[in-house]
């Protein structure tokens, strides 16, 4: 990548390479990662917005596991309420699943079924 500085950006960041004796691309670096968590501490709000969303999400999945889990019930010899004598092997089975990881966080795990 190829970057351009005009002289009140260069100067400062001249004088930071030349304090910290890196080489001008890594101080250009660094100033560029500093203003970018400084950025992202300042706008709490677009995690509280994050939070607000997956919030949303979570619920919208939960109503889709139910309705999932209702219609299920309907076709099962067993018939309603079928789902709730298995309520508690499955969050077990769930918390399984989700303690093994999805596969996806380290390249190379285990992600085998149950």
């Amino acid at each position: 990548m190829e970057v351009r500085f005009g002289t009140a950006e260069r100067e400062p960041l001249t004088r930071y390479a030349l304090e910290q004796s890196i080489p001008l691309a890594e101080a250009a670096r660094r100033m560029v990662r500093a203003g970018l968590k400084a950025q992202a501490a300042e706008n709490p709000d677009d995690e509280k917005e994050h939070r607000a969303l997956l919030e949303e999400l979570c619920v919208s999945n939960l109503v889709l596991g139910e309705q999932i889990l209702m219609l299920l019930e309907t076709i099962t010899p067993r018939g309603p309420g079928a789902g709730d004598a298995i309520i508690v092997e499955a969050s077990l089975a769930a918390q399984r699943r989700l303690a093994k990881g999805t596969g996806h966080e380290i390249k190379g795990s285990d992600s085998g079924g149950d």
